[in-house]
């Protein structure tokens, strides 16, 4: 799995893995999402919290047996 530009991140309810960059002081950081149907949900779900949207998303992996 690599990572790719979160523009190609499914919107169909679909999990994954974002990446958030580090901004305004803030550390990045890694999230398990999805991309809701629009902005103000994205917000709710937490796509973009304080300003920093997510750059580059990837598929979770399988889970364990």
């Amino acid at each position: 799995m690599t990572w790719q530009p979160i523009e190609t991140a499914p919107k169909d309810g679909y999990y994954f893995l974002a990446f958030y960059p580090a901004e305004d002081g803030e550390e990045a950081f890694y999230d398990v999402t999805s991309w809701p149907q629009n902005k103000e949900m994205a917000r709710y779900y937490g796509l973009m919290r304080n300003s920093v949207d997510p750059t580059h998303w990837m598929p979770l992996p399988e889970p364990p047996q």
